[in-house]
């Protein structure tokens, strides 16, 4: 038995399965596939580096311990018909061979590493995060996706939320999860809104949208445009200090 249970167990989480039963994942037309690789024959240090062609991406940074990191993505149309997830390797290399760029050194890397991570990106749409003393948190909850680049960041925010209600509401879960979903529910769904966005960059559809990510990548090195871009990426959201209020004695 227990008193409360927090399923914080990401994107394919267990806990959720068990609670709603239903598949809320929300495919967004693509897919994405990453690892590292030792003794990379190209680096750019501190630099993200990139190559676009029709429909998919394939990109590398420099980590700080020396590795190679790639990030591929690609419109999940691509996906050879019938196509096994189970070993991604044979699929990206259908995919991805005969790119151009780094593309033949990249794919012998993918070949000799470890730590392929491949999956759809998909997001996590629920009416409520919550059904009696089990609450979900993180992308277990509303993942924006992969892309979007925010899920520790927002699962800081669902975190520090859920443990103030459940203090402020003075044992009263239900009261907490409610408060909980109904601070944060606009605001997660703003920002899985504008991450549907991101597959054009990652994965743009033809020659028009290589243009533009182009021009929107030359565009952020101008004078104010880091002012702009953060005009752009501010959160529209105030956190309570919990500690200053104090729990809320709901037992009067």
């Amino acid at each position: 038995s227990f008193d409360l249970l927090i399923g914080a167990d990401g994107l394919h989480s267990h806990v959720r399965q068990i609670l709603f039963k239903e598949t809320p994942e929300k495919e967004m037309g693509a897919c994405v596939a990453a690892f590292t690789a030792h003794d990379y024959r190209y680096k750019d240090d501190s630099a993200y580096v990139l190559y676009q062609s029709d429909k998919k991406q394939m990109a590398r940074t420099t980590l700080a311990d020396g590795r190679t990191m790639f990030l591929l993505t690609f419109r999940s149309e691509l996906l050879p018909e019938g196509a096994s997830i189970d070993d991604p390797r044979p699929l990206l290399r259908t995919i991805y061979e005969g790119s151009g760029w780094e593309s033949e050194t990249a794919l012998q890397a993918m070949d000799d590493s470890d730590d392929l991570y491949f999956d759809r990106v998909s997001q996590i749409r629920l009416d409520h995060w919550s059904d009696g003393p089990v609450a979900l948190i993180g992308d277990a909850a509303a993942c924006a996706s992969l892309l979007a680049g925010e899920g520790t960041g927002l699962a800081m925010i669902e975190s520090y939320v859920l443990a103030g209600e459940l203090y402020r509401a003075d044992g009263d879960y239900s009261k907490a999860f409610r408060n909980y979903e109904e601070r944060l529910s606009k605001f997660l769904r703003k920002k899985q809104n504008a991450a549907r966005s991101m597959v054009a960059f990652f994965a743009p559809a033809g020659g028009f949208q290589r243009w533009l990510n182009r021009n929107l990548i030359r565009a952020s090195s101008l004078p104010g445009a880091s002012f702009l871009t953060g005009l752009f990426l501010d959160d529209d959201i105030e956190l309570p200090d919990y500690l200053e209020s104090g729990p809320v004695n709901i037992s009067g």
